[in-house]
């Protein structure tokens, strides 16, 4: 166990810390300055002042609830308290020699003057924002979630704004998120501090989805670039921390009543899926503080509950379901006689997702005395599709043969020929999807007396589950058709199509079903974690602490996977099963007709007809396979501990730190083995049920278990200079990892004694590793304005891919001592990769300008990342698949006489997806634009208008490199509307 050896380091660390923060000569007689600061407009308790007393050295900030606490020399004292947008104000206060002076503080500014009515918005928001980054220790971005306008419910909407962050969007949600151009693999996901299960469905995935969060409970969303000692190290990109709300950040008693309705322009006459109006968005929000069990306002309380319905639809047009994108094309050779590229395959498709999302959200802060309270706080969401989220694509295609074309066929005209292989396929799936997310933390907060530091134990539990019920496909074709292509004087992402030859694909009685699958994925998630923190704050001339804590944390994961094949034995046409007959690709094409989604129910649902379905040799042995293989259970286990201390030397902070951990992980899935005796392939010779018996004797071994472990040491550094009022120097460098991906670790183990190569996961694999580097320079602007350039280098190394070697003898080989002399392919670490990048931001609001215009505000920020090194591989590379290389984002805000407007872009460059060399595929530069309004009425009552993507902007696109078009999707504009009530 090496973690008390490093700690016998750290301390040797801050024992040098104390000499030197006590080498001046303390002050003789210490009192005590404490107090709250208040917004006397909003009535907001402001967390993150800047707190300091005239002539002393050093300075302190207010916490959550506006609370500070500021040894001082006893006598008279000027106390100078400051907050970004809010006039400076000085109080003289008398500090008893051994005693406590209390002050209250209420700051205000004239802009408020001029405001029909006050309330917290856009202005608060950005104050505290920047209020909170200039006081921090290491580098953070902090949004509140109403910066940008009405929150939406998924909390992706705002953090795609923030600097240096991406989102990618799924039918019309926000699904990944990319810091620095890396994704959620490279992200830790927390809440107040504390890391958060999450579940991605499908498998026990380490990446998390946006839509499994809501907004509702969230006070603000934290993007901590450089994580301090006391953070857990599994961030390479960056942290998501996300805090709640509680009920101390306000005084008095709170309700909000928002009742909202939303559409989309998508649905006007192309679609069977309809936007009805109704009710989409129901909220309310409640927070208070009450005196209880002989206190004195000692409880607070924040409680949300909340319905959200988002009907999203999907248009997409391109090269759909015929071939992968990279392979999408026929390209010019020697010998093809081609002049240029031809597309193998033409289609479009429609995904409509009515999802509902419930959050609920409870927190409880009671003070047990003036230093002493306990916290209880509660957060679910559940996200259902209760209704059928159904998928209707077509796509016409041919073989990857130029003779499949006629001749003089070009990229701006091509036409199939109508043989065999050149086909229409209709494809009708359904899936629906329930996921679960909880979290609660509760603890324990004492300071010791005048303000000599913090304990705080902290427990916390979260579990996440994604079930997808059913995810089913039928498909249908038919053959011999001829078509063609011409995208002369056509929209770019719309050539016309036109059939030209065979049976007609517009024709439902043509078409034949084919296969019909059923899937069902589970994978549920959870975390317990258990956490003491002991700050030390020293009574020195140089204001000096330390801080030590440890951290006990269990990740628990599973994965089951069910899956079902069938072969259609019935005749040929589709017209008794039709569910659908319409245009797609923005009306562009069609009417084509599809199978009703398997799943719906009823005499048209083909999925409901046994008599027409078979499951073949192939089909019953893959449906044993499939099922068995993706079944696992993982578990780890990480121990940490950390020693850091921080002091303020002038104009200078410095912070420094060492952090341990020690990852224990288990992991249980089946060996399979395979032979031609025993069952390699299906046999057309034998009935479905002997089939599913071979299928079932190669997992006659059963499932296997597997332990590993590994001990990382994370130092860091974090220093901020001020050289001058209001600008900030900042360095900081810290070590991270990001753990192995969990399919990596299990046991999973193909043993194929026909080639003699075992294909095995690893549970030694170790974590990627990574040195960090940043540089910033922040001016801070009066009242509310901040201009930042940062740089930052990472260095990674440990990357894995997968490597063969040959298997030894004896017992301990793994394998029983089974197996001598075969091949083992396992994934093993080695690589490396070099990240960096930098990212300017800029926002203000003017309200030094005269009359009007001082209610306009604006931002903007820009980040490059660039990525080099092998990532793994046996080639250097200068890209990574699904990086964001450059991203922007810009507004422009108004608020005053009742009104908040906000004009919106988010820019994300051309970034590179997949494959190599004429196969690479990239995706086209997209820029969206969004407008929201909000008007108050009275002091009770606003009503918002959100117009997103008002450009109508493809979300997404596949390009092949050259430029080539491949597939495109887009979601329309998506308005929303609805009224908010405040008591």
């Amino acid at each position: 166990m090496k973690i008390p050896a490093l700690l016998t380091v750290c301390a040797v660390f801050f024992a040098n810390t104390v000499v030197l923060a006590s080498l001046a000569a303390a002050p003789t007689t210490l009192g005590l300055i404490t107090g709250v600061v208040v917004n006397l407009a909003t009535k907001d308790l402001l967390a993150g002042a800047r707190i300091q007393v005239e002539g002393l050295p050093g300075e302190t900030s207010s916490e959550r609830g506006g609370v500070f606490t500021f040894p001082a020399p006893a006598g008279p004292r000027m106390l100078i308290i400051s907050f970004a947008g809010l006039e400076t104000k000085r109080v003289a206060v008398l500090v008893p020699a051994g005693g406590e002076v209390r002050a209250e503080v209420g700051l205000t500014a004239a802009i408020y003057q001029l405001d029909k009515f006050t309330v917290s918005g856009l202005r608060e928001g950005q104050a505290l924002a920047i209020q909170l980054q200039s006081q921090a220790d290491h580098a953070k971005t902090v949004a509140a979630t109403d910066t940008f306008g009405n929150p939406a419910a998924n909390p992706g909407e705002l953090l795609m704004r923030l600097p240096g962050v991406a989102v990618n969007f799924v039918s019309g949600e926000a699904v990944e998120i990319f810091m620095r151009g890396m994704g959620t693999s490279f992200i830790s996901l927390m809440t107040d501090g504390n890391n958060l299960a999450s579940s991605v469905g499908t498998s026990s995935s380490r990446d998390f989805q946006l839509t499994a969060l809501d907004s509702g409970n969230i006070e603000s969303a934290e993007i901590i670039r450089a994580p301090t000692p006391d953070m857990p190290a599994n961030a390479i990109a960056g942290y998501l921390n996300l805090v709640s709300k509680r009920g101390f950040d306000r005084r008095g008693r709170r309700l909000d009543l928002t009742l909202g309705t939303r559409w989309t322009d998508f649905y006007a006459g192309k679609s069977p899926a309809k936007d009805r109006a109704q009710l989409d968005l129901i909220t309310v929000n409640y927070s208070d503080v009450f005196s209880v069990f002989g206190g004195q306002n000692n409880l607070g309380v924040a409680f949300n509950v909340s319905h959200r319905s988002a009907p999203t639809l999907t248009d997409a047009v391109g090269g759909i379901g015929g071939a992968a994108a990279g392979a999408g094309h026929v390209l010019p050779t020697a010998t093809n006689g081609l002049t240029s590229p031809l597309l193998r395959a033409m289609g479009s498709g429609e995904t409509y997702a009515p999802t509902h999302k419930q959050n609920l959200g409870l927190n409880l802060d009671y003070k047990l005395g003036d230093r002493s309270f306990i916290y209880l706080r509660n957060t679910g969401n559940l996200n259902l599709t209760p209704e059928v989220a159904s998928i209707y694509r077509q796509t016409t295609s041919t073989t990857a043969a130029a003779a499949s074309y006629e001749p003089g066929s070009t990229y701006e005209w091509q036409r199939a020929l109508p043989i065999a292989g050149s086909r229409s396929e209709i494809f009708s799936g359904q899936s629906r999807k329930k996921a679960t997310t909880y979290a609660a933390s509760t603890g324990l907060e004492h300071k010791f007396p005048g303000g000599a530091g913090l304990l705080t134990f902290d427990a916390s539990y979260s579990r996440a589950t994604t079930w997808y019920p059913i995810n089913a496909d039928i498909i249908a074709d038919v053959t011999g058709v001829g078509w063609q292509i011409d995208r002369r004087n056509q929209p770019a992402w719309y050539p016309a199509f036109t059939q030209t030859a065979g049976p007609s694909i517009y024709d439902p009685a043509n078409y034949t079903p084919r296969t019909y699958i059923r899937r069902s994925y589970r994978a549920p998630a959870e975390r317990l974690g258990l956490r003491a923190d002991l700050r030390r704050n020293l009574a020195t001339a140089i204001p000096a602490y330390w801080k030590v804590g440890a951290r006990h944390e269990l990740d628990r994961r599973e994965q089951d996977t069910n899956l079902e094949n069938y072969t259609f034995t019935g005749p040929r046409g589709i017209t008794p099963f039709l569910g659908a007959q319409f245009k797609q690709g923005a009306g562009h094409y069609g009417p084509f007709p599809f199978v009703l989604a398997p799943g719906a129910g009823g005499s048209r649902d083909l999925a409901e007809r046994p008599d027409l379905w078979t499951q073949t040799a192939a089909d019953a042995y893959n449906s044993v396979t499939s099922s068995l293989s993706g079944d696992a259970r993982f578990a780890e286990v990480i121990d940490s501990a950390y020693a850091m201390g921080g002091l303020t030397l002038g104009k200078v902070r410095l912070l420094g730190g060492v952090r341990a951990e020690q990852t224990e992980n288990t992991g249980t899935a089946y060996r399979r083995r395979t032979s031609a005796a025993g069952g390699t392939t299906s046999l057309t010779t034998l009935p479905p049920a002997q089939n599913a018996a071979r299928a079932r004797s190669q997992f006659a071994l059963g499932q296997f278990t597997t332990t590993g472990n590994y001990v990382n040491v994370f130092p860091g550094l974090h220093v901020v200079a001020e050289p001058w009022s209001r600008l900030q120097l900042r360095a900081s460098y810290h070590a991270s990892i990001t753990r192995p991906a969990v399919g990596s670790l299990l046991p999973t183990t193909n043993v194929n004694e026909e080639t003699r190569i075992i294909t095995a996961g690893n549970p030694d694999l170790r974590p990627y590793t990574a040195d960090n580097f940043e540089v910033a320079v922040q001016k801070y602007f009066e009242p509310v304005g901040l201009f930042e350039v940062s740089v930052f280098l990472k260095e990674i190394t440990n990357y894995s891919r997968s490597i063969d070697t040959a298997l030894m003898g004896g017992a301990d080989n793994g394998f029983e001592g089974q197996f001598t002399g075969y091949t083992l392919r396992q994934v093993q670490n080695t690589g490396s990769a070099r990240i960096r990048g930098f990212e300017v931001s800029y926002q203000q609001q003017y309200t030094f300008l005269p009359s009007f215009w001082r209610g306009f505000g604006s931002f903007a920020n820009f980040s490059y990342t660039q990525a080099e090194g092998d990532f793994g591989t046996t080639t250097f590379q200068r890209q990574l698949a699904n990086q964001r290389p450059r991203v922007a984002n810009a507004g422009l805000s108004y608020v005053g006489r009742g009104a908040q407007l906000r004009l919106l872009g988010n820019w994300n460059g051309r970034y590179y997806r997949s494959g190599e060399g004429n196969a690479s595929v990239y995706s086209d530069p997209r820029l969206i634009v969004d407008f929201k309004a909000q008007y108050r009425i009275n002091r009770r009552c606003e009503v918002y208008l959100d117009i997103l993507n008002l450009t109508n902007e493809f979300n997404q696109t596949f390009v092949r490199d050259g430029g080539l078009k491949y597939n495109s999707q887009k979601q329309g504009t998506l308005y929303a509307t609805g009224l908010k009530l405040t008591y």
